[in-house]
């Protein structure tokens, strides 16, 4: 269950800092990894803008819920999901980060 916890953490996150660059940098790194002919539809968004606006507005709810201590390790494991995200082949993004109804990659 944790680990689920800091996997949803790593794909909603966004709040003014650590987490909310992320959600920039996962729609940034996402858009650049788009195959020709994949649109955002993939990515259960319409668009770039809307996929991280989901994505803060997600983290938004999520942080709501999480106490002082869990919050901190929120933002901490967004800064090194910020870290691994830059490492991360488009091969990678795509796996990690496509829809799951439409996962056929």
């Amino acid at each position: 269950a944790t680990f689920l916890l800091l996997f949803a953490l790593t794909m909603v996150a966004a709040c003014g800092d650590s987490c909310e660059s992320l959600c920039d940098s996962v729609s940034q790194k996402v858009s650049q990894c788009m195959e020709t002919g994949m649109t955002w539809q993939a990515y259960g968004a319409v668009s770039r803008e809307e996929y991280a606006q989901a994505c803060r507005e997600q983290w938004t709810s999520t942080l709501s819920d999480l106490g002082s201590h869990e919050a901190d390790l929120a933002f901490e494991l967004c800064r090194v999901s910020q870290e691994t995200l830059d490492e991360m082949t488009c091969k990678e993004v795509r796996l990690t980060y496509v829809a799951k109804e439409t996962t056929s990659i």
